[in-house]
């Protein structure tokens, strides 16, 4: 980025039992990890956290919003930006972690189809543009109403993997000459350097300066708009294998081995349904988002993992009585189980690409910033 903006930085890390989660400052930063972050997976979640609030030294502290310049305390601001605010910090978050030697590109890799195969499963993924969430989220996302979950995607989600679909458009277009960070250089130097509040067709003419040519369309498309984004199609140009298979495939837990066989379409929160798949099962069923699941199969469940065991029990093609309290009334509902319809993506470097497309990749993947 050319240097760091201020002569100290500082991380304060509070570590108790239930935090997760930063708050950026201009020169400074309030992590909240839990004590756990001494164990090998704690540590990586610091480790995230502490990378993507300190690039918040660019995004979002020096480079703003233009609608929160200058910041009014006295009224409500909305930004349609928070995508690339937030989920494009994400994208960046990531690929320091590669840069810095404490993420290796294998493991860059297995992350990224970890969060992809996750994304594919959220039914809301595609039903409002990523400006819209942007815009819904202090009166939606943190106050959810309880079909919302099914309706919308949150923008930190798929303003990531919008983040690196765009960064891997830009190192295409341009034959490895451009890229995300290079937009973030762009716009440093244009506004975050000047004071000069961003908007959204500065971002679009920052990232068309970088790809050499306009890039007007991948923004239309799949953050104004609600196409599917292109990941595994672009990563197949980069020289990475892309391998689909069951969503339970390698584990070896009864649960998982049971999951391979039914599926209802149910996310549970605790033991209430957080989230119906269209067309799925439960959505078939009559199951609503709220619906307090109570009994499976005339057996008392209370928590939500304990109704997916027992629904998991049954084979695509059983179906299962289930009780549930709706509103304070005791309604029971029939669920035929049917087979998973899901995906898991596994990304694995080529061991064959052409020379061009593997010097793309390694510089994507582990090189200089570009």
């Amino acid at each position: 980025m050319g240097g760091l903006p201020t002569s100290r930085y500082v991380f304060l890390m509070l570590a108790d039992e239930k935090g997760d989660g930063g708050l950026e400052h201009a020169d400074s930063t309030l992590m909240r990890v839990p004590r756990t972050c001494s164990k090998m997976s704690g540590y990586r979640r610091a480790l995230h956290l502490a990378s993507h609030e300190f690039f918040h030294l660019w995004n979002a502290k020096r480079l703003r919003d233009a609608a929160l310049v200058p910041y009014d305390y006295s009224r409500e601001d909305y930004s349609q930006l928070l995508w690339f605010h937030e989920g494009f910090t994400e994208t960046v978050e990531n690929q320091i972690l590669v840069r810095a030697g404490a993420t290796s590109p294998d493991e860059f890799l297995r992350e990224l189809a970890t969060s992809w195969t996750a994304y594919l499963q959220k039914p809301g993924r595609n039903h409002v543009p990523l400006t819209q969430a942007s815009v819904e989220a202090w009166v939606k996302q943190y106050k959810p109403s309880p079909g919302h979950f099914t309706t919308t995607i949150s923008y930190y989600e798929k303003g990531h993997l919008a983040g690196v679909c765009l960064d891997l458009e830009l190192r295409l277009r341009s034959r490895g000459k451009g890229s995300l960070l290079g937009v973030f250089r762009r716009l440093m130097a244009s506004h975050g350097a000047r004071g000069k509040g961003i908007t959204f067709d500065d971002i679009v003419a920052a990232a068309s300066a970088e790809a050499g040519s306009d890039v007007r369309d991948f923004f239309r498309r799949y953050i104004e708009g609600t196409d599917e984004l292109p990941l595994p199609a672009q990563l197949t140009r980069m020289g990475v294998d892309v391998e689909i298979r069951a969503p339970s495939a390698g584990e070896s837990s009864p649960l998982a081995a049971r999951r391979k066989q039914g599926w209802t379409g149910i996310v549970f929160t605790d033991n209430a349904i957080r989230s119906v798949a269209p067309g799925s099962p439960a959505e078939l069923a009559g199951l609503l988002p709220g619906d307090e699941v109570v009994a499976v199969a005339a057996r008392r469940t209370r928590t939500g993992e304990e109704a997916t065991e027992r629904l998991m029990d049954h084979a695509p093609g059983q179906s299962v009585e289930v009780a549930l309290f709706r509103g304070g009334r005791l309604l029971q509902r029939r669920l035929t189980v049917a087979a998973d319809p899901r995906k898991a993506f596994r990304f694995a470097a080529s061991s064959t690409p052409e020379p061009a497309v593997r010097e793309l990749r390694d510089a994507w993947l582990a090189g200089p910033a570009k």
